[in-house]
Formats: structure tokens, sequence, C-alpha cells
């Protein structure tokens, strides 16, 4: 799992202004969590073996909606790259899929039915 107390939510092309970051359910369960000692989602870092890309997940009684696995075949600096979404399925403990061929990195992401993103750090696989 991620250090204590390291937690990540990252969201593509997510509005960066006055009014819509300030409806982000995430920052304000970030704010809670620490304010109320309760632990929060965590991914652990995505591992790479035999072609499938993992991580360990804690969900910390949060109601997961959906999962899904960034990936990028781009280099370079992270807004720079082009990043596609796959959907997947979550079975409670742990996210694998198999990783798109030429992917240069990855991280997932879980989505809470009340609109959190908890994610996990982006792995960089080996060529």
């Amino acid at each position: 799992m991620p250090g204590s107390g390291k937690r990540l939510s990252v969201r593509l092309d997510y509005p960066h202004n006055h009014t819509e970051c300030w409806t982000e359910e995430t920052v304000f369960d970030f704010a809670a969590a620490a304010l109320e000692g309760r632990d929060l989602p965590s991914l652990s870092r995505p591992a790479v073996e035999k072609g499938i890309v993992s991580c360990r997940v804690s969900a910390a009684g949060r109601n997961i909606a959906s999962a899904a696995l960034f990936t990028t075949r781009a280099g370079g600096v992270f807004p720079d790259r082009v990043w596609r979404r796959t959907d997947m399925a979550f079975d409670g403990e742990i996210l694998s899929v198999p990783l798109p061929l030429y992917a240069k990195a990855a991280f997932f992401s879980l989505f809470t039915e009340d609109g959190c993103c908890y994610t996990s750090e982006i792995t960089e696989p080996e060529e």
C-alpha cells in the first residue's frame, strides 16, 4: 500500500477554476478524514508481471462505483501526454488487467458512489 497518509487523486481533463473545483467531493473527503482520523481508500503502486498490471486496494469502507486503468504510449511530462481510460471490474481487493501494448505509463483510479476519486501512483513499465 502507499505510505501512511499518502493518498492521490488524479482526474484527467479536470476544470481548474474558482467554482467547479469547489464541488470536488474528494477534497472534502480528504479534509474530513484528516480531521476525523479516519482512513481513506488506498491503492498500492501498480506492478507489471507477464503483461498484467495490477495493484492492491483498500476501499476503507467506501462504496466503490467503478474502477479504471489509465495508460499512455507517450513520454514526457504528465500534462503533455494523451491518456486512455479503460473501465474495469473491481472485486474488492485487487485491480488487474492486461497492460496495453506499448504502454509507457499507467495508473489506476477508484471512483466512489458519492463522486470521489482515489488514484494509485504512476508506474512506468520496463520496455
